[in-house]
């Protein structure tokens, strides 16, 4: 199936392996790479194999755990923790 420019997607992104909501901002090879825009604004080349579309077959077996993955970056004295959220867990 051929994506369409501002798409909206669920991608697997090569840096970490993890699946994050993006947009097709460009058609790099049709049917094949989609250059997505993902929510911090960085694009990223992406092969049609790595993205899931409502309609196709597997994405609504998707969950969003109730989980995320965080990474503690800071303790105040008074106890405030400031976190950095590197993504949804899918289970």
């Amino acid at each position: 199936m051929e994506l369409r420019l501002r798409q909206e997607v669920l991608a697997r992104f090569p840096d970490d392996g993890w699946f994050y909501f993006g947009v097709v901002w460009a058609i790099v090879a049709k049917n094949m790479v989609y250059k997505i825009l993902d929510g911090a604004g960085n694009l990223t080349d992406i092969t049609r194999s790595d993205m899931l579309l409502e309609e196709d077959e597997g994405y609504a077996a998707i969950e969003v755990s109730k989980y995320v993955n965080v990474e503690i970056s800071k303790i105040s004295a008074d106890y405030i923790i400031q976190t950095n959220v590197n993504a949804l867990c899918f289970v």
